[in-house]
């Protein structure tokens, strides 16, 4: 029998004392009984005792064991395409973040309320493209008012002389931060998330989670980590950052082409130098066209109703703005653009 071989694994943890050990573990009291339950249950392909894998996940015990086993009861839900209500998977939003999006893509429930309660805990640029994907298609208003924070615009400041002919440019990026979990011993190997951008090749056993022009897959690794860190914040670039995605759903959410956006998430100004009055005049007034554009767009979104008037006059741009002293002679210092 297929089961025999976990056995040895498990050692004195378990004993079979009936037909059906399967479903004696999952039905174990013991969290430790339940992950090993759960992957047998994925491992042949159990369906018939998903309703045993939701009564763990709906289990109030918060212990970390009890969220272990719940943890691994979600891998098996997913592995084995299962269903599982909208209403089971709203408390665990923050505890298994990756897990729930991935549930709820796949919902026959309207999910749109449990996707945009993702956007309000950390999270990171594939999370937001997974939800935006997700959501663009129903134009569903909660969204519209998720990327309008968190679209931001990073502006650039290149500072020359008069007599300057040399114009260049900048690029940023921002690190991935990757966590190592403590293995649990004793219990078995489950599957842990995390989401990419992209559709992978072949070479890589990549699932597709949200479909749109920037699609995201998610990737499961078996590991004794027992943590979702498929939120965890990931690399920025200026080509591709939330930002620049934010401006793009907004975009069809106005039917317009970036191009025509009254506002973007990436901006230059060119200053030629003469004074440091001159110049803080300049960027000054920059700066506060930059919010009069993001006010224009905020109001074309109220006009079709995805922000409501109240909402469209507070609405504030987060302005990122950095100097680039590309001056070859006359090195004043340049005003303080953060005051």
């Amino acid at each position: 029998m297929r089961l025999l071989a976990f056995l040895p694994i498990a050692g004195a943890l378990f004993a079979q004392t009936d037909a059906q050990p399967t479903a004696d573990w999952i039905r174990s009291p013991e969290p430790i009984k339940q992950a090993w339950g759960a992957r047998v249950i994925a491992e042949q392909k159990l369906n018939a005792l998903i309703p045993e894998l939701l009564r763990i996940v709906e289990s109030p015990e918060t212990s970390a064991d009890a969220d272990a086993a719940r943890f691994a009861a979600l891998d098996t839900l997913i592995q084995l395409n299962a269903e599982v209500p909208v209403r089971d998977l709203e408390p665990l939003v923050d505890r298994f973040p990756t897990d729930v999006l991935i549930l709820a893509s796949r919902s026959h429930e309207d999910a749109s309320d449990l996707l945009l309660k993702l956007l309000d805990r950390q999270h990171n640029r594939e999370a937001f493209v997974a939800v935006g994907d997700l959501l663009t298609p129903k134009r569903i208003a909660g969204f519209a008012k998720a990327a309008m924070k968190e679209f931001c615009q990073s502006a650039a400041v290149y500072v020359y002389n008069a007599d300057q002919t040399e114009r260049g440019g900048m690029g940023w990026s921002g690190d991935t931060i990757g966590e190592t979990d403590p293995a649990r011993a004793d219990w078995p190997d489950t599957g842990s998330y995390r989401i990419y951008p992209g559709t992978g090749n072949r070479r890589q056993a990549w699932t597709l989670l949200a479909d749109g022009a920037h699609p995201v897959s998610f990737v499961r690794t078996a590991n004794k980590g027992y943590s979702d860190h498929g939120f965890d914040v990931s690399g920025e670039e200026s080509g591709n950052n939330s930002c620049i995605r934010a401006e793009e759903f907004l975009a069809l959410y106005l039917e317009t082409s970036t191009s025509q956006m009254p506002v973007h998430a990436s901006a230059r100004l060119d200053v030629v130098w003469t004074t440091p009055e001159a110049f803080e005049t300049a960027v000054r007034g920059f700066m506060t066209e930059q919010r009069v554009r993001y006010g224009l767009l905020a109001g074309q979104l109220a006009a079709r109703g995805y922000l409501t008037a109240d909402e469209a006059s507070k609405a504030k741009l987060n302005l990122r703005i950095h100097a680039q002293d590309m001056r070859q002679h006359d090195r004043t210092p340049l005003p303080d653009l953060n005051k």
